[in-house]
């Protein structure tokens, strides 16, 4: 019993020694030893987990100095030339506007590093016009669209009155639509649809831009996997975004799935309307 019980111990430490019993309790000893393995393999997942954090986190400190220093050196300039030429001066001001707005975004990558865990939070469900809702978060990214040229077509169904916690839906697409606008090319269009069927809610989002390769698409909703791999800070995040939209579609018993082919990547939203109202 107590060789029994030493196992059971065992079983959460993370040595890779495994657990002996006596022949009578091989079938004992191979449920433990899998156990064993499974909790082991899941503290290091954690540990992998926490090093992206920290990763991330390193990396965006980086990111943030830039920006706001350009912020700080161009409203210097300002101020310490009063008599500056006007169209110099306006091209500073742009300027220093397009790094704050950069700046501003980091901040809210950091923010989404320290709230990315929502699995304790519990959903505050109320009847949703998900149509009203995605030309709200159009209307919000004109000003991102405009700096790349870019065309946010709708087209959206009638009646999609769905039971849901709409800030959270609102949140995966936001998340969506600004990876969207932050991959495309230039002048390119990005199409947004929703329709209702018996079942389901979809909505798919598919913009132009670069063809996500097979093994990168597999990886695109882990936590902190950015596609660039922090190659060009100023297109890649903090790679939550995606990441928390998921978890958000799984507490709503609803999917998202991306494809990537001919230059084309599609998202796909999946919300079933049985058993919202709970």
């Amino acid at each position: 019993i107590m060789k029994i019980m030493d196992s059971l111990d065992s079983v959460l430490d993370n040595s890779a020694d495994d657990i002996g019993l006596p022949t009578e309790f091989s079938d004992l000893q191979n449920w433990l030893n899998l156990l064993k393995t499974q909790n082991r393999e899941q503290q290091h997942l954690k540990e992998i987990e926490v090093q992206k954090k920290s990763d991330t986190l390193t990396y965006l400190a980086h990111d943030i100095r830039t920006p706001l220093a350009s912020v700080v050196g161009y409203l210097s300039l300002l101020c310490e030339a009063p008599d500056m030429p006007e169209e110099q001066r306006n091209k500073f001001i742009r300027t220093a506007f397009e790094k704050a707005l950069k700046f501003e975004n980091l901040i809210d990558e950091f923010f989404d590093i320290t709230r990315y865990s929502l699995s304790d939070k519990a959903l505050v469900k109320k009847e949703t016009d998900l149509c009203f809702l995605i030309e709200q978060i159009a209307d919000e990214f004109y000003p991102f669209l405009q700096q790349k040229g870019l065309c946010l077509n709708l087209d959206l169904a009638d009646d999609l009155f769905i039971f849901v916690d709409a800030e959270k839906i609102a949140r995966v697409f936001n998340n969506v639509i600004k990876n969207a606008i932050t991959y495309s090319y230039p002048q390119s269009v990005i199409e947004v649809s929703a329709k209702k069927s018996s079942e389901y809610i979809i909505a798919k989002i598919k913009n132009h831009g670069e063809t996500i390769p097979n093994d990168k698409l597999e990886r695109i909703f882990d936590k902190f996997y950015r596609t660039d791999e922090f190659g060009d800070s100023d297109i890649g995040g903090t790679g939550l975004g995606l990441a928390i939209a998921k978890e958000i579609m799984r507490m709503h018993n609803g999917t998202i799935t991306a494809e990537s082919f001919e230059e084309n990547t599609v998202f796909t939203i999946t919300l079933p309307i049985d058993n919202n109202i709970q």
